[in-house]
């Protein structure tokens, strides 16, 4: 969304396939807070975020549309990463009380409706490669 508003292509590494999952920072903000009050998840590591994964190229199309933009998608170089990141969420759903995920399309629609005038939010999504 940050090229596509200074008037650049969108860049995707590689062609595209590889996985991710995208997550609303608003669906994990309460697990995050509540995690200091758990007794039961002191010193301990979970994994939070979204259940669902999209590839990269699906994204790209996604916020295309969300912006009603059709600007070139440059495909840059594959990068040394994992192809396909994503994680299970079973071990933080036991101890928190986890909130419903928020749709992509609809996450990308409050990113750009976001407050304060700036057409979208300074954090809305966010991915985790492990």
């Amino acid at each position: 969304m940050n090229q596509l508003t200074q008037g650049k292509p969108l860049t995707v590494f590689g062609d595209g396939s590889q996985t991710r999952t995208f997550t609303y920072v608003r669906d994990i903000a309460s697990v995050i807070a509540q995690a200091p009050l758990n007794p039961r998840a002191c010193g301990d590591v979970f994994n939070v975020g979204a259940d669902k994964p999209y590839p990269v190229r699906e994204l790209a199309e996604r916020v295309r549309q969300a912006m009603e933009m059709r600007p070139e998608i440059q495909f840059l170089p594959v990068r040394k990463e994992v192809l396909h990141a994503h994680a299970t969420h079973i071990k933080v759903r036991s101890l928190f009380e986890c909130p419903t995920e928020t749709p992509l399309d609809e996450g990308l629609r409050r990113r750009l409706t976001g407050p304060k005038g700036l057409g979208y939010e300074k954090v809305a999504y966010y991915t985790r490669d492990y």
